[in-house]
């Protein structure tokens, strides 16, 4: 009767590989893509060997293991971690004494060395975490060790060679609590002696006896078709992206007039308006903090968003930023930047909208890994409840006939979340849903910045609805928490983003921010479902789960914690914090709340992506 192993992994395709293999070794494999369902799989089927990979969804891969060690007849069963995230001796010790792990193996590993280990971990009882032994890998064609290199060992360890094993052919064992009597162990001083000599022989070694994890050796990845990619990323921006910005705006044709340096329109009237400072420019318009001046010396501040002159005989463009912003002046909300005014004067086009003294979401987050302070917990889960509160009043917006207007935001992301100093967050951009991807030179390099706040069907051009803004707003409050997108690593390409994205492929929250309470998981995971169908229906359900967190968390959902905090952030620009501070105080709490409670999950009909 063939031994049987399972194989916990959140990514399916690497599942399959390994039970590609470990099947064509004569295993019979079991599969689990969380911890949760691993040691639901474990006390089910009574598998042979527990492989785990770390980091695992809803229950990571040291919870699982302990959990499933605690399980009866399980105190000598091998179950491995495997990871290309932990590793080192201190976190190898701390996964067998802690949470009774029998190995960590370091992943990607060769094919090979795979199989020579499982059948050392299949060979017999797993040893106590007292007496584990140490298996030092021998060339794999099955040759001996240099001599020079087993010398090296010899002196290091102070072992002799044991009779190898059934199974174990290729290894050699040196037990730590019983070491053979008669060889004595290396003093400390030949230790540091041979260290520098062994840790080389051991590098050189593994250069030529290890290669990546695949039945042969692949040939080197094809070039990207950089056309390819641009003409995906260019239908991906046409068809369903809002208010893309670019580093600089594309260059005006031969004869078109330029943007007007600042300083020469800066102070100057524009129509009703004088124009005090500008304040940002992009690839389509540029920003100017603004004053409106009425009778009896009444003045209004605000912000005058000005078409680029070059842009503004772009017909189709100019149709589609008209249709958009009329759209957009419906929109009258707390939590939504107000567009008071939109027209043309001397030939530019201009909206005029709400002011918000702040700073975007963008530059908070940027101030903060600066100064290494996390986003408080209920800060952020502030931010986002307001946030569905501005999304669902967009949502179910309608026209005079009452008929739904089907806002879709489509570019919810920190840029576009206003927070002012003092508290107040605002959503802006609403309007300009569709008009910006007219005037913009597709470029792969831009593709980054936007697309990793996108929901899966937006990045697969498939139909999108409400329910792709709440995503949005969800890998938004994510970022928020962990202090990074969940999408982009260090030295991702825009294509490996891409498919990232179109898979919905989201790293346990828990990685990078370990004290985010399980209620606000569940949340984040219902919100972060691949597909929109096992998401939250609308924003205001969403609302509801923050606002009910907040309650049972005893904390009040009030805009003065995000005040404080941004203020911390911003001193110099966003003034004192006492008022602030003693605002605080004054708030009422609950008394003795219950622990924060898990929401119901998605059913179980459907796979279920865990953050």
């Amino acid at each position: 009767m063939s031994s049987k192993v399972l194989v916990a992994h959140y990514i399916p395709r690497a599942r399959q590989r390994i039970r590609e293999l470990l099947e064509g070794w004569g295993y019979e494999v079991l599969e689990a893509s969380d911890g949760a369902s691993a040691v639901d799989q474990a006390r089910q089927s009574q598998p042979d060997l527990i492989l785990l990979y770390a980091p695992l969804p809803r229950l990571n891969a040291p919870e699982a293991c302990q959990q499933i060690r605690q399980l009866p007849g399980f105190q000598a069963t091998p179950i491995v971690i495997f990871s290309d995230v932990y590793r080192g001796p201190n976190f190898q010790k701390d996964l067998r004494q802690r949470f009774g792990a029998t190995d960590l193996l370091a992943w990607p590993v060769d094919e090979d060395t795979l199989r020579q280990r499982v059948q050392e971990w299949l060979s017999g009882p797993a040893p106590s975490m007292a007496t584990m032994p140490v298996v030092i890998p021998q060339p794999l064609q099955g040759g001996t060790l240099d001599p020079e290199l087993e010398r090296l060992v010899d002196n290091l360890l102070g072992s002799e060679k044991a009779p190898s094993p059934v199974g174990r052919e290729n290894t050699q064992e040196v037990t730590l609590s019983e070491p053979p009597r008669t060889t004595p162990v290396a003093s400390p001083e030949a230790f540091r002696a041979v260290a520098p000599e062994a840790e080389k022989a051991f590098t050189d070694l593994a250069k030529e006896e290890t290669s990546t994890f695949e039945t042969a050796p692949s040939p080197p990845p094809p070039a990207i078709d950089e056309h390819w990619l641009e003409k995906t990323v260019g239908q991906i921006l046409h068809e369903t992206l809002s208010g893309l910005e670019t580093p600089a705006p594309p260059p005006p044709a031969a004869g078109e007039a330029a943007p007007v340096p600042a300083e020469e329109v800066e102070g100057k009237p524009f129509g009703p308006y004088i124009l005090l400072k500008r304040i940002a420019m992009g690839g389509m318009a540029e920003l100017f903090v603004a004053k409106k001046r009425g009778v009896e010396g009444f003045e209004k501040t605000l912000v005058i968003k000005r078409i680029l002159p070059h842009l503004s005989e772009i017909n189709d463009f100019i149709t589609m930023f008209i249709d958009e912003a009329r759209v957009a002046a419906r929109l009258t909300h707390p939590n939504i930047v107000q567009i008071f005014d939109m027209g043309r004067i001397d030939g530019n086009y201009y909206i005029a909208m709400e002011y918000v003294p702040g700073k975007d979401l963008r530059a908070l987050l940027q101030r903060a890994q600066e100064l290494h302070r996390p986003v408080p917990i209920e800060v952020a889960v502030i931010v986002a409840a307001h946030l569905c509160a501005a999304l669902d009043y967009a949502h179910r917006a309608r026209d005079d006939q009452g008929r739904s207007l089907h806002i879709v935001h489509r570019d919810v992301s920190p840029p576009n979340i206003l927070i002012s100093y003092d508290g107040d967050v605002k959503l802006t951009d609403f309007g300009v849903a569709k008009a910006a991807v007219k005037v913009h030179v597709t470029r792969i390099g831009a593709l980054k910045g936007k697309i990793l706040y996108m929901a899966p069907e937006q990045a697969n051009l498939q139909p999108i609805d409400a329910r792709s803004d709440i995503y949005s707003l969800g890998i938004v409050l994510y970022e928020m928490l962990a202090g990074r997108n969940p999408f982009y690593e260090e030295g991702d390409t825009e294509l490996t983003v891409l498919e990232k994205v179109r898979q919905g492929r989201v790293p346990p929250i828990r990685t990078f921010r370990p004290d985010v309470p399980e209620a606000l998981v569940s949340i984040l995971e219902k919100a972060l479902q691949p597909d929109p169908n096992r998401r939250y229906a609308s924003a205001r359900e969403l609302q509801q789960a923050l606002e009910d967190f907040l309650v049972r968390s005893g904390i009040p959902n009030s805009t003065l914690y995000v005040a404080r905090f941004i203020r911390e952030l911003f001193p110099e620009e966003a003034g004192p914090i006492d008022e602030i501070q003693e605002k605080l105080r004054r708030l009422p709490r609950g008394e003795s709340p219950p622990p924060p409670s898990a929401v119901e999950a998605p059913s179980e009909g459907a796979p279920t992506v865990r953050v």
